[in-house]
């Protein structure tokens, strides 16, 4: 496990359903354009985005590393 962090930001709403939900905390979390989701990206918060109905769903995600990301997968060399 090397991320730390989730980091979503949700830039689309205005359909059914496309939460996103934390299996242990049974938590859904509705996208609402512009918001931010922050989150531990460790296994006790195990998530999934659900299909939304009637629209696409669009999010730019990113996580927050324990490790630069050239000691876990070398450089691009």
């Amino acid at each position: 496990m090397h991320r730390a962090l989730l980091l979503t930001i949700y830039l689309n709403e205005g359909f059914e359903a496309g939460e996103t939900e934390f299996l242990y905390q049974q938590r859904k979390i509705a996208p609402r354009t512009g918001s931010l989701l922050i989150a531990p990206g460790g296994f006790t918060h195990t998530h999934r985005g659900n299909r939304p109905l009637g629209g696409h769903k669009y999010i730019a995600t990113s996580w927050v590393l324990y490790q630069r990301a050239e000691q876990l997968y070398g450089s691009a060399r």
